[in-house]
This record gives structure tokens, C-alpha cells and sequence, in this order.
């Protein structure tokens, strides 16, 4: 990668390093320390009280909450070139749980 920099640097027209001088420049070393963060007051490190919770799943969110509600499914037909003579729904209605068959006779 060093070597593309170079050919950079001399079709931009800026002073390339020659091999002699890359030897001389200073490195500075490395300062060893604790990196401190500001922080702005009232932010300081405190734990999470909802942390416990999320983690182990006690959590309850709205989509673990049972809903009062209907629902509805789409039953399509198998063939796609038949022609539909009739719905017979019977047995639809007799499943447990099904509490009304919608079809296209009974939307306006």
C-alpha cells in the first residue's frame, strides 16, 4: 500500500520520500494512559434497571400479549383456469373456533 502513496504522490506532483529519508523521520511513541470519557452530568455510568429483564426474558412485550381479536384467512382456489360453480362452506363452519364465513357474495 506504501508503494501506491508513492506513485500517488509523484502523478500529483507532491514531494515523494525518498528511501534515505524514510529511516529519519521521528516516530513518537505510543503513550500508555486510561482513556476517560466526559460525560454530561446526570449521564454518569449507571446500570440498566430494565437490563435483568431483557435478558433473561421476563420482559413481556406487546406482540407476547394476547389481543381480543378476530382474525381472518384467505382460502384461493387450487386451479387457476377452473371456473367456480360453488362455495360449500359446511365444513368451514362446523370447525371449532370459526365463528363466520365471508365470501364475495356477502361484500357490497
Amino acid at each position: 500500500i506504501f508503494k501506491f502513496f508513492q506513485e500517488v504522490q509523484v502523478v500529483h506532483g507532491i514531494k515523494a520520500w525518498k528511501e534515505s529519508e524514510i529511516g529519519l523521520m521521528k516516530v513518537k511513541p505510543l503513550k500508555r494512559g486510561v482513556l476517560k470519557f466526559d460525560e454530561r452530568p446526570g449521564h454518569e455510568n449507571k446500570p440498566q434497571l430494565s437490563a435483568p429483564g431483557l435478558t433473561t426474558g421476563a420482559v413481556r412485550y406487546t406482540d407476547d400479549m394476547p389481543v381480543p381479536a378476530l382474525y381472518g384467512y384467505l382460502v384461493v382456489t387450487t386451479c387457476a383456469t377452473g371456473k367456480l360453480v360453488r362455495i360449500d362452506s359446511a365444513s368451514a363452519e362446523m370447525a371449532e373456533g370459526v365463528r363466520s364465513i365471508v365470501t364475495a357474495k356477502d361484500i357490497p
